[in-house]
């Protein structure tokens, strides 16, 4: 049986799949796995395959959900990215997007920062 937390992450997660949707990408994978590295959305737009991290919180949480992408989880995301990026063809560009889920009740907010990582360097 699925905890509160997993059926919330999981919502969050469909949120953020048909946003990428409505923003005319096309979903290549969800929760994608390679050992122990996972990704939560791999999808197209154009030449690019973006690599997206789905944060859900509460919409008062006191921690943004996009802060909880930290240095350490990136690392690991570029890792799986590698591994996935081996059997593309070589001519596709790839970028690293967080999208923030926040809900209240039935209520969902999504926030898509495209290619966060380089935002999150400065």
């Amino acid at each position: 049986m699925a905890t509160a937390n997993q059926i919330t992450g999981k919502k969050g997660e469909e949120e953020a799949r048909a946003h990428l949707l409505s923003k005319g990408h096309q979903i290549l994978a969800a929760n994608w796995r390679c050992g122990s590295l996972e990704v939560d959305l791999i999808s197209q737009v154009e030449n690019i395959i973006v690599f997206s991290e789905v944060k859900t919180r509460m919409y008062n949480a006191m921690v943004d959900p996009a802060e909880g992408v930290n240095r350490a989880k990136q690392k690991q995301i570029m890792r799986a990215a590698e591994r996935y990026m081996e059997n593309q063809p070589d001519h596709l560009e790839c970028r690293f997007d967080i999208i923030a889920v926040s809900y209240k009740g039935n209520s969902y907010t999504v926030e898509h920062l495209e290619d966060a990582y380089r935002h999150f360097m400065k």
